[in-house]
């Protein structure tokens, strides 16, 4: 049982067989409302769940891009440094007369400052201290300053008011141009980037487009490997936001992300 229509009348009443016809066909319509509200109401709630869930594997996600990065930094780094420092002073104690092995010290420890700036860049992609310390833009200039300094591209950015935002929207925001710029240097071979970031009419908008060698958006997202543009569209719709993807071969790439400020 579902529902009851009831019907009341003055005097008795015989229904006729076109009209319960009739009433049958309008109780199977509102059943059938129902139903769909029903299910309507369940997809709504799943939705939240499934949106719930994705945030909190971002949050996971970031907290484990802390814990990698404290480590490099703690472990690795030290013991790199620390290395660094012994080949250094065995340099100095060399005799030049042995100058063969001075200069595989030199070596040796021009390989490990390498490898020092190399973990220092990760530990900075992993987890940004500028992003927590200073804010979005400021971490953004970071990221455009690392991008100008080992590529050869002319890169812009410009920033225009966003006011205060969430922690989770700023950590989104800053993985969403991480990836674009990860993507532009691997891919496109580009000679002038620009990186914009504003607000309005209660949206956070932010554009990365770049002169390179453009792709088929469609042959893209039928690789089996295309993670990083299933990524991106997954970020951007977990919090209610759309990313557009505009490109054409040798035409260059327009990435467009639009995120509620609410």
């Amino acid at each position: 049982m579902t529902g009851v229509f009831q019907f009341a009348f003055a005097t008795s009443y015989d229904w006729l067989p076109r009209e319960q016809e009739l009433l049958s066909a309008a109780a199977e319509r509102c059943l059938e409302a129902v139903v769909k509200a029903r299910l309507a109401e369940e997809l709504v709630l799943r939705g939240q769940q499934v949106r719930s869930l994705a945030e909190r594997m971002i949050e996971v996600e970031e907290r484990e891009r802390r814990r990698i990065s404290s480590e490099l930094h703690d472990e690795a780094g030290q013991l790199l440094l620390s290395i660094r420092l012994h080949l250094e002073l065995l340099e100095r104690t060399v005799p030049e007369a042995m100058g063969e092995l001075k200069r595989g010290l030199q070596e040796a420890r021009g390989l490990t400052e390498q490898t020092i700036v190399e973990i220092r860049r990760l530990i900075a992609d992993l987890s940004p201290a500028v992003l927590a310390q200073l804010g979005l833009a400021a971490a953004l200039r970071q990221l455009v300053s690392r991008f100008r300094r080992h590529h050869g591209a002319r890169i812009t950015l410009h920033l225009g008011p966003v006011g205060a935002l969430p922690q989770r929207l700023r950590h989104v925001v800053y993985r969403l141009a991480q990836e674009c710029l990860n993507n532009v240097a691997r891919h496109s071979s580009a000679s002038r980037v620009m990186v914009s970031l504003d607000s309005a009419d209660g949206k956070l908008r932010l554009r990365v487009e770049d002169n390179g060698a453009g792709f088929e958006l469609e042959h893209a997202q039928a690789k089996r490997d295309s993670f990083g543009l299933a990524g991106m569209l997954e970020r951007a719709s977990l919090f209610g936001g759309r990313l557009v993807v505009r490109s054409r071969p040798k035409r260059g790439t327009v990435v467009l992300v639009e995120l509620p400020l609410e």
